[in-house]
């Protein structure tokens, strides 16, 4: 094995590893604070249809802003965009550990959903990417311009 061939495979290995770390954050994250629901609603004092904002605006924001995530995830590259994503994400994690209100968490899960937006779309293309990669081909092929 040639110490080209073991780097490329390290890079992969690499690159499989932190795609795989990004899809397990994030629904990580979704299973325990669904989970953590009835304790969030005890702790605010709040009723149940004020709790369901913190899964509802997680989502709606996640959703309506992932395929407008395309065209950023693009212009900044997928490895960017992800660790952008992941970063912004365990920022806003954090944040909403910390939070004093309901409002201040919901605030803070629309960050997060915000920040998840480019993860699937960058971790989905760096994949396609070490694909064609580890194939053989000299360079996975580009999208096709915005303006064509």
């Amino acid at each position: 094995m040639t110490a080209k061939s073991s780097q490329s495979k390290a890079k992969y290995v690499g690159l499989v590893g932190a795609v795989w770390i990004s899809a397990f954050l994030v629904s990580l994250d979704y299973s325990a604070v669904t989970l953590a629901l009835p304790t969030i609603a005890v702790h605010f004092h709040a009723g149940t249809s004020m709790v369901s904002w913190v899964s509802i605006s997680y989502m709606l924001v996640t959703i309506s802003l992932m395929l407008l995530a395309g065209p950023f995830i693009r212009r900044i590259g997928y490895r960017r965009a992800l660790f952008i994503g992941l970063s912004l994400f365990t920022i806003g994690a954090i944040a909403a550990g910390f939070a004093s209100s309901l409002l201040i968490f919901i605030l803070m899960r629309v960050f997060i959903g915000l920040s998840r937006a480019s993860i699937p779309g960058s971790a989905v293309l760096l994949s396609l990417f070490a694909a064609v990669c580890e194939a053989g081909a000299k360079a996975a092929p580009r999208p096709a311009s915005p303006t064509s």
